[in-house]
């Protein structure tokens, strides 16, 4: 088995016994919670057997869909001449992860800030529905992008939903916000070698470690993202994953998962800076060791990363750049902006009773801890 595997699946084995899990499999089944159960079931020689068989070829399948349409995208920006970039699942497909390894629920795609019209024009064309106000993350004015999808009502394999993104939500904050961009270097190393245009891997892991602290450390299978994508990276690699890191407000947080890379999967240290220091990050270390991880983010609720939760306050304050982030966390638990009070609770009919009833929720997620 590859080195790497192993060690996931060692760890994965151990998560889900602490949750309770004793019986053979637990490694895989929770594997699969976290979105990475055909890259376990392939190293540990499961997907040719039975039932797994069928479900890795189903997964493949769906994932060929969202690849394809991703390609019709592309082209449709490109004639468009719209800048634009995949990143994550489609972007991931065929170059790090073999098919039917890695969950894919969507689309994940950047376009400049200036051709954001154009784009949204480009996805109607092509047959796709933006979501309603209420289906989309967040309101309007506080959102750096938009979710459209196509083939609702048809199969749920043939359903193509686009993550359109102009943005990156800032991770000083726990609601979206509209007005942070993708940092130009970025941009200016888009590989466009492939059938779809991509980060270069050095800036794709600072793109997936900023989507894993804006989910709280959740989305599990952001780990191994890194983790493969840093396997094809040179040791001298370092300034060209922390400088985007820095840009993005995750610097601490990439250092953080480069020595558990290193310590914890055995994984080659790149010339990166000092690992953080003081008790911020002795704390998080403690959150983030993998067997820590793993049974935390396992047992987590399904609506805990989005929902405003002590739990969540806490550990992004351990988690992003600088610590003053701390009043606009809190800012946004205890007195959100107007635009997301009247978008979340459009039947109190005011933005002070909508404040109201916000603060109900949120003294008693703080008496049920």
């Amino acid at each position: 088995m590859d080195p790497l595997a192993e060690k996931l699946v060692g760890v994965l084995d151990a998560a889900a016994r602490e949750l309770g899990d004793q019986e053979p499999g637990a490694a895989l089944r929770l594997a699969r919670r976290f979105g990475i159960g055909g890259y376990v079931a392939r190293h540990t020689g499961v997907a040719s057997a039975g039932s797994a068989a069928g479900e890795r070829l189903l997964r493949g399948i769906a994932e060929d869909i969202l690849v394809e349409a991703g390609v019709e995208l592309s082209a449709a920006f490109a004639r468009r001449e719209i800048p634009h970039f995949f990143l994550k699942g489609v972007a991931l497909c065929g170059r790090v992860y073999e098919r039917g390894d890695r969950a894919m629920s969507d689309i994940d795609v950047q376009v400049a800030p200036s051709a954001r019209e154009r784009a949204v024009h480009a996805v109607l064309d092509l047959g796709y529905r933006v979501l309603s106000e209420r289906e989309q993350d967040g309101p309007a004015a506080l959102r750096p992008g938009l979710v459209a999808e196509r083939g609702v009502g048809s199969s749920r394999i043939e359903h193509v939903a686009v993550d359109l993104g102009w943005g990156v939500e800032p991770v000083e904050r726990l609601l979206r916000r509209p007005d942070h961009p993708v940092p130009h270097m970025l941009w200016d190393h888009v590989d466009t070698s492939g059938r779809i245009p991509v980060p270069s891997d050095a800036h794709h892991i600072p793109l997936v470690v900023h989507h894993l602290v804006h989910h709280d450390m959740l989305h599990v299978r952001g780990l191994l993202d890194i983790a493969l994508l840093w396997r094809r990276l040179g040791a001298d690699a370092g300034p060209s994953v922390e400088e985007p890191a820095r840009q993005l407000g995750v610097l601490r947080v990439t250092r953080l998962l480069c020595g558990l890379l290193v310590r914890e999967l055995g994984l080659q240290a790149l010339s990166m800076g000092p690992a953080p220091r003081g008790w911020r990050a002795r704390q998080a270390r403690k959150l983030l060791t993998l067997r820590a991880w793993g049974t935390w983010a396992g047992s987590a609720s399904s609506t805990e990363q989005a929902a405003i939760t002590p739990r969540r306050v806490f550990r992004r304050m351990l988690l992003v750049d600088c610590v003053r982030a701390a009043p606009l966390l809190l800012a946004d638990a205890i007195a959100p902006p107007r635009e997301y009070l009247s978008w979340r609770w459009p039947e109190a009919g005011s933005w002070a009773a909508a404040e109201a009833r916000h603060l109900a929720r949120v003294m008693g997620k703080l008496r049920s801890g």
